[in-house]
């Protein structure tokens, strides 16, 4: 393996012999990329558009002002039926947008559960000093009855389930 504290910037030239004047002429390395990056159409004429130039100091700016979206269906993990699915549409403004945090927040069936797993932190903690409190609560959400009519009460529902109403 290379050692990467120790790597040298790679730099890409070309060179251009005159073969008239025999001399050789050293140009920058430049490339267009043409895509559709934004994950929405531009109806405007090829000709009509202008290059973006991307480098590593204007990258979460030209993210930012490109509004990029990506909109995809996925398995739905949290249901129990297999063949489920939920849409997702994730806004990416940034790198950081990539990160599982955020694209957990952008995803409501997993915002729902992160929030719930907020909650009942937040519950534990004060519930701390109360051990035979603590263990009632978890002999009352044994059962999944149980846990389905707290959900049901307290309007919490994720994916299939709570459309449909808990199992």
């Amino acid at each position: 393996m290379s050692n990467q504290g120790n790597a040298t910037r790679d730099r890409v030239n070309l060179v251009y012999r005159d073969h008239e004047t025999k001399q050789e002429k050293e140009l920058p390395f430049k490339i267009l990329v043409i895509g559709d990056y934004s994950g929405h159409e531009d109806d405007r004429p090829l000709d009509e558009r202008k290059p973006i130039r991307v480098d590593r100091s204007n990258v979460t700016a030209v993210m930012a002002e490109m509004d990029l979206r990506l909109r995809f269906n996925a398995p739905n993990a949290l249901s129990e039926d297999p063949e489920d699915t939920m849409a997702i549409d994730l806004r990416l403004r940034s790198f950081a947008d990539f990160g599982p945090e955020w694209v957990a927040q952008q995803v409501p069936e997993l915002r729902t559960l992160i929030e719930s797993r907020r909650s009942l932190s937040d519950l534990k903690d004060w519930l701390g000093g109360s051990p035979s409190l603590v263990f009632r609560l978890q002999q009352a959400l044994a059962s999944p009855e149980n846990r389905a009519q707290l959900r049901r009460e307290l309007g919490i529902g994720y994916g299939k389930q709570s459309r449909e109403g808990d199992r």
